[in-house]
């Protein structure tokens, strides 16, 4: 694999043969097929020559676009303009909610029939809302419709000659929007909204807001619809680029740093004499947050602060990434917080927040022996697409982890790309002259050079290469750019080897780079009873601590396996809940159902769905836990009550409830009220996605 700059600093590649194909670099914005518009007055960017040498990975930074055509001899492509981008974050403690807009421009004198961009979104971001204006007459609102239907929608539409727009996810952290008749000399708004929850800090009491700026390159074949007629683009740091994001905490804010971009911070602000400052509590922050009186004279709130992008043009190459600090571990610890109805569903949601280190640790008394016996593996990332500061700091992360290792510990090192490889044929024991061996291994030799990215091969035969014998554990930890398609194969093996090694087996993911794959690190790690860290490539006294905390959590031997219960109501998964009106005792949805097991350092949320008439106001959830030891210890959680008007619970509730569906084809859940129960219902599974279109 090749990278090769280019004048927005974003690494660029494409899908070519072996030969040395050229390709003319585009300037930033999307990009349609002149064939569709033959009389184009589109001034055409300046030409500059590369040369690839890649086969299968393909880039798409952040705004990606081309027209789709069946003519081998398409005309070279034209540049529909992308004249800024604004990112609008508002953060109410764990969980944000974003408003991406994006503006193009057509300055040709002529209708551009279609045109598409692919983009990110955090792993887990639930779309909430999707808008397309032209001009400043026509706006159209997004509606959620099944993938086949909202296709043939948007595609009659353009036939029509209608203005249409359709947003498709491709995976769960890429996206695609087409847009269809965009008029001559006219700016296009695109405007998307989406929640999601906000990532603890690993080693630390805060959280992360993460804003994905280009999709990485992916080794593999994509997932299917994904366009193959596809140019990379450059991003909007040369037209305009602004991010705010505005802090709401439960606790003061100590601090808002970022890790990848120069920022602006503003403390204190939007508190108001009107509005005191609240007391620490979920539903008093929350109502001071959605306060609608008139402002008055501000006065200063530790509560509140707002960053701010201190740099328009700054590259969008990377990964936004803030960390949010407050006083105590207030942001991240365990609670359980009810949302009311939002409209006439009458269904209430409730988010459980699970937190091992302040649940349970201390209450477990045969989980104290700090004596680690069993083996570490590592397995390393050696592709193309690891080259440069990527595999330097992969070898600087495995010194750490090496010359951390305790006495008796046994390990062993794997390395993979089109291939994989082991310094050994099984782990040895950790010395002097075994530590000796592995960093000459990771000193001489050890670069990017095994080509494309075969990572499950080389996590299989770790897995069977293991030792197993009778408390014997073993920990796998895999460090990598995630930059691969088709992570479910993978993701499958992971939780099925958790469930066969009866535990004995964990696995923790370490992202290398400023674009990975979350779905897929954090996916490993967590069905893998581990946790996830990523790191940027560079100066190793940033991440450092980082590495040798996850270590630690590596040789830490608890783990607990959860289950929760509301007021003593059984739960159920949501292919079982039809939510009928019997006399029968009602239940609720709980997602996810089958509750990953935590490690010490992990935190997870479980989502909650049920009719609040049937059920009634829930006041307690009761958390118990299972340790490997087979001790079993019951806590509870007092359930605290938001207002209604807040419905970002609601959004993640359904988002994971899909996301249990998808897990397998699964009966769509069906409310009694439509009269049909839900074995009468379509099935669901990832070929009958939902899309939003806009006509």
């Amino acid at each position: 694999m090749a990278y090769y700059p280019n004048p927005f600093g974003v690494p660029y590649m494409n899908q070519f043969h072996r030969e040395h194909a050229a390709l003319e670099r585009l300037a930033s914005g999307v990009v349609f097929d002149p064939a569709h518009v033959a009389a184009a007055n589109v001034p055409h960017p300046p030409k500059r020559r590369r040369q690839y040498d890649v086969e299968r990975d393909t880039e798409f930074p952040v705004f990606r676009a081309s027209a789709s055509t069946n003519n081998v001899n398409t005309p070279e492509l034209r540049c529909l303009p992308l004249l800024d981008v604004s990112v609008d974050v508002e953060v109410t403690s764990t969980i944000s909610r974003t408003t991406l807009t994006q503006t193009f421009s057509n300055f040709s004198a002529s209708l551009i029939t279609e045109a598409n961009y692919t983009f990110p979104l955090y792993d887990g971001a639930a779309i909430t809302s999707f808008r397309f204006s032209v001009g400043h007459e026509k706006i159209l609102e997004g509606r959620i419709k099944p993938k086949r239907e909202a296709r043939a929608e948007y595609k009659q539409a353009v036939a029509e000659q209608r203005v249409a727009a359709l947003l498709e996810e491709h995976t769960p952290e890429v996206f695609e929007t087409q847009l269809g008749n965009v008029p001559a000399k006219s700016t296009v708004k695109v405007e998307i909204q989406y929640v999601n929850e906000l990532k603890a800090d690993i080693g630390g009491e805060g959280v992360l807001v993460t804003i994905p700026t280009s999709v990485a390159p992916r080794y593999g074949s994509p997932p299917s619809g994904f366009p193959s007629s596809t140019t990379a683009l450059g991003n909007a740091s040369n037209h305009g680029l602004s991010i705010a994001v505005n802090v709401t905490s439960l606790a003061p804010i100590r601090k808002l740093e970022s890790r990848t971009h120069p920022i602006s911070v503003e403390m204190g602000a939007s508190a108001t004499h009107n509005n005191p400052i609240p007391t620490p509590t979920f539903s008093n922050f929350v109502k001071a947050a959605s306060s609608v009186e008139c402002p008055q004279t501000p006065i200063f709130d530790p509560n509140r602060a707002i960053a701010l992008l201190s740099d328009s043009s700054a590259t969008l190459g990377k990964d936004f990434v803030l960390l949010i600090l407050s006083s105590g571990s207030t942001l991240i610890k365990s609670r359980a917080v009810k949302e009311a109805p939002i409209d006439d569903t009458n269904e209430s949601a409730i988010m459980v927040t699970l937190r091992p280190q302040d649940l349970f640790v201390s209450k477990f008394t045969s989980e104290t022996s700090n004596r680690f016996e069993g083996e570490i593996i590592f397995v390393a990332d050696r592709s193309g697409s690891m080259m440069g500061e990527k595999i330097n700091t992969l070898r600087e992360a495995l010194g750490v982890f090496l010359k951390s290792l305790p006495e008796k510990a046994f390990f062993n090192i794997y390395s993979f790309g089109d291939s994989f490889s082991s310094l050994w044929d099984s782990s040895q024991e950790y010395t002097q002259q075994s530590l000796d061996a592995a960093m000459h291994h990771i000193s001489n030799g050890f670069d990017a050079n095994m080509g494309g990215t075969e990572m499950f091969s080389a996590i299989v035969r770790a897995f069977q290469r293991r030792i197993v014998q009778k408390n014997f554990t073993t920990q796998i930890i895999i460090l990598t750019d995630g930059e691969v398609w088709g992570t479910e194969q993978l993701l499958d093996f992971v939780a099925g080897s958790r469930q066969r090694s009866k535990g004995a087996v964990r696995f923790f993911s370490l992202g290398i780079g400023d674009s990975v794959s979350h779905q897929l690190i954090e996916g490993i790690s967590r069905q893998g009873g581990g946790y996830a860290e990523v790191v940027a490539a560079d100066g190793k006294g940033k991440w450092a601590a980082r590495v040798i905390h996850m270590l630690k959590g590596a040789l830490m031997p608890a783990t607990w396996d959860c289950e929760i219960e509301i007021d003593g109501l059984a739960a159920t998964s949501p292919q079982q809940q039809n939510f009928s009106l019997s006399p029968q005792r009602p239940r609720y949805i709980q997602a996810p159902y089958h509750i990953p097991s935590l490690h010490t350092f992990a935190r997870q949320s479980v989502f909650v769905l049920y009719p609040q008439q049937a059920i009634g106001d829930p006041r307690t959830v009761i958390i118990r836990a299972t340790a490997a030891s087979g001790e079993i210890i019951t806590t509870h959680l007092d359930i605290e009550q938001i207002p209604i008007g807040t419905n970002a619970i609601h959004h993640l509730a359904a988002k994971a409830s899909i996301s249990d569906l998808e897990a397998a084809t699964f009966p769509l859940p069906l409310n009694a009220k439509h009269g049909r129960s839900y074995d009468d219902g379509p099935k669901f599974s990832r070929s009958q996605d939902f899309l939003f279109t806009a006509c």
